[in-house]
């Protein structure tokens, strides 16, 4: 819960020099608002002076600040030492990972491991949404408008059933060129073998094209002779030119382990067909989200 001090108040809290009564106004209860993030902010930034109440169980605590919370990264961290040290959980999940796409806590918990390792404070890594196609549009113009120069981002894929994407620890740009990696890697979360969980990891002797970057382009990962492991297309909703083409920069040796091949499989079974069973696609949706400490 979430209350905001006008000039009528309570004790407890600092009074004007007037010493005139101070009041308390509801702006977010997670009991009927929910428990996301996104919607506390929503509702009680740039709010001036609040006070935050919290039940844990049978426990109740909380804490006063005089400065408007915001949903810059510093706020955000705060809010989550916060439910980190208190350990509410529906919160810190939140916090940690906003995605439509990925919503099976295995597969979210997933690529958070899959992500670079901890910073020596071994605090919690959280992912912040920067993009969603489905609510910011398809237009590349639109990506780069949002996601240039951010850091490091992982970016996730919907086509119809199937889920995918890359992660990249370089800016993106709207520059065109190739951009150096050491640690970006390839994902299949959802395939149309079924198989389990991959990650492709970039081949060391191609990691000056770990990622493409030109203004009208989504999200591109690799590329060679024939083309870019993954590219996302401008309006990729509506143009079946988004592609994949694996094996070029991103190593798939490991992509079939454990399945179990038959005669009509040879002709069918391609590293180009992983993600979507086709190598050109349309996007159903697509997020990019920035990697912070």
């Amino acid at each position: 819960m979430a209350l905001n001090m006008n000039d009528e108040a309570i004790g407890g809290c600092p009074q004007d020099t007037q010493q005139r009564r101070r009041r308390l106004r509801l702006l977010f209860r997670a009991s009927q608002d929910g428990f996301s993030a996104k919607t506390f902010h929503s509702k009680c930034d740039n709010k001036g002076p609040t006070v935050a109440i919290v039940q844990s169980g049978d426990y109740s605590f909380g804490g006063f600040t005089k400065e408007c919370w915001d949903k810059g990264e510093t706020a955000l961290r705060q809010l989550q030492e916060e439910a980190d040290f208190y350990q509410i959980k529906a919160m810190l999940d939140e916090l940690e990972f906003n995605s439509e796409i990925l919503t099976n806590k295995e597969h979210r918990s997933l690529l958070l491991r899959w992500l670079p390792p901890q910073n020596t404070e071994n605090r919690r890594r959280s992912l912040r949404l920067l993009f969603r196609a489905s609510q910011d549009g398809f237009r590349a113009k639109t990506f780069h408008s949002k996601c240039d120069s951010k850091g490091p981002t992982p970016t996730i894929v919907q086509s119809g059933d199937y889920v995918f994407g890359g992660f990249t620890e370089e800016s993106w740009s709207s520059q065109g060129g190739y951009a150096t990696c050491t640690e970006a890697f390839l994902f299949s979360i959802v395939n149309p073998r079924g198989l389990e969980p991959t990650k492709m990891p970039l081949k060391q002797q191609d990691q000056q094209y770990a990622i493409y970057c030109k203004s009208d382009f989504g999200p591109t990962f690799g590329g060679g002779r024939d083309g870019h492991d993954l590219y996302i297309s401008d309006n990729a909703n509506i143009s079946a030119s988004s592609s994949v083409c694996l094996g070029d920069t991103y190593d798939t040796c490991d992509i079939y382990n454990g399945y179990d091949f038959n005669d009509s499989d040879k002709t069918t079974v391609r590293d180009d067909y992983f993600f979507t069973g086709k190598t050109l696609f349309n996007v159903t949706n697509y997020e990019v989200l920035q990697l912070f400490n």
